[in-house]
């Protein structure tokens, strides 16, 4: 379920990345946890003269930034692309905007699609998308919640 302040934040991503595109980033001090995103591909698109707030996006395969599991289990890295027994497979994209002030999230949005389709099938026969917070989770329909890593 999403949520209305989530509903925001995914109308306003577009005028936000835009923004960012015309925001140049600095060479100002960053955090343990801006090099740990960045080193899992996110790439910074826009700092703070002091290096004190740090916008970072993402898109593409999921990575380590979210971790994934049953609500009753352990969480962990998802691999971007799962094949079943019988041969289906699942394909799990993620596309984030996050906003860290002193490395931490203080706002963003992730998104997560899923993309199934049959060993047989070359385009997906389904697709499902989930979107959270930071600090908060996201649920797909066959149970897997996943939140930030």
């Amino acid at each position: 379920m999403i949520t209305r302040s989530l509903s925001a934040i995914a109308l306003a991503l577009p005028l936000l990345l835009a923004a960012c595109d015309e925001v140049p980033v600095s060479t100002g001090p960053s955090s343990g946890n801006v090099e740990r995103l960045k080193g899992l591909g996110y790439q910074v698109a826009a700092q703070s003269e002091s290096g004190a707030t740090t916008v970072l996006r993402y898109s593409g395969p999921i990575n380590a930034s979210v971790k994934c599991g049953q609500s009753s289990g352990q969480f962990g890295t998802v691999q971007p692309r799962t094949v079943s027994a019988n041969g289906t497979v699942q394909d799990f994209k993620l596309n984030s905007y996050l906003v860290l002030a002193n490395g931490a999230a203080r706002d963003g949005l992730y998104v997560i699609s899923k993309a199934t389709r049959s060993s047989s099938r070359a385009s997906a026969s389904s697709v499902e998308t989930i979107a959270f917070e930071p600090g908060k989770s996201g649920r797909f329909a066959s149970g897997l919640t996943c939140r930030a890593g």
